[in-house]
């Protein structure tokens, strides 16, 4: 699995990020050239990309206005696998380092430049016309709340200044509508999504919400890749539910139930192998339940 750019490649991201003067052209640019890559291929040209934002950004947080609603528009799609995993960038350790997980980091540096009130102003700025919402929820989640896996625990509510509780409670409601319409399972994270939600101190009501689309094949279909996550350990990709994780959202053993039925019964091929990837990662993470 290559782990760096070829020079050339380099000098092309270069070339786009470093001196760019409009960030939608240059993820534009960056998407045709990623679009057409291998899964192992994308997880350099990701790299490089942070690295490039990075520079792009450091000692210019003034640009953090121009460059911040792009990159909440842009990371959820990069931060997938061809196939819509989530891809985790080489860790060796399940549930680091994923794209996503970067990007808020790099966010976050820059924002922390930043006084609590001109943050609130330049995250509701940026994700007001936002399409997909993953990667702002991500972002909120990492920054307004205690970075742990507890729901309601530790609120940092004056991150945002002001602001904070008014674009969490806008947020939220954008997140009940899109469970409410389903167009949850459109957005490129439904798992970020609903783990904002959880930490918004609704963990009944996510786990109700997510036994309710077990029982309709059609949401239970699009709730199996949800929990999977890829690892690329050592060039070698491995497909795994972190069930100790995911067990506080997600009946996990509810959710065999329709999977093994459509792993046989399923109505298109892309159901039935993707019940067949859950019960196979399924499979692979069971022991984490019990560490």
């Amino acid at each position: 699995m290559p782990n760096s750019l070829a020079p050339e490649n380099r000098v092309t991201l270069e070339t786009l990020f470093v001196t760019a003067t409009d960030p939608a052209k240059a993820f534009a640019d960056f998407h045709d050239l990623f679009a057409p890559l291998a899964d192992a291929e994308r997880l350099a040209w990701r790299d490089a990309l942070v690295t490039l934002l990075e520079q792009r950004l450091e000692g210019h947080e003034d640009n953090l206005a121009e460059w911040l609603p792009v990159i909440l528009a842009e990371g959820p799609v990069l931060g997938r696998a061809a196939d819509g995993l989530r891809l985790l960038d080489g860790a060796q350790e399940p549930g680091s380092e994923v794209l996503e997980d970067r990007l808020c980091q790099l966010l976050a540096r820059h924002l922390s430049a930043k006084t609590p009130a001109e943050r609130g102003f330049l995250f509701e700025t940026a994700s007001e016309p936002l399409r997909d919402v993953s990667l702002a929820a991500a972002l909120f989640r990492l920054l307004a709340s205690a970075p742990t896996e507890e729901a309601v625990s530790d609120r940092r509510d004056d991150y945002f200044g002001p602001r904070t509780e008014d674009l969490r409670a806008k947020l939220f409601a954008r997140v009940q509508n899109l469970a409410k319409t389903g167009e949850i399972w459109s957005q490129a994270s439904p798992a970020a999504l609903l783990w904002f939600w959880w930490a918004c101190g609704q963990e009944q009501k996510v786990y109700e919400f997510t036994q309710q689309a077990m029982r309709d094949k059609k949401s239970a279909a699009r709730l199996f890749p949800v929990p999977v996550d890829r690892l690329l350990i050592e060039g070698a990709a491995h497909e795994v539910v972190l069930a100790r994780r995911w067990s506080k959202i997600l009946d996990l053993h509810g959710l065999e139930r329709p999977a093994l039925e459509l792993a046989l019964q399923g109505e298109t091929r892309e159901i039935r192998k993707s019940a067949r990837r859950f019960l196979d990662a399924f499979a692979n993470g069971k022991s984490d339940l019990y560490r």
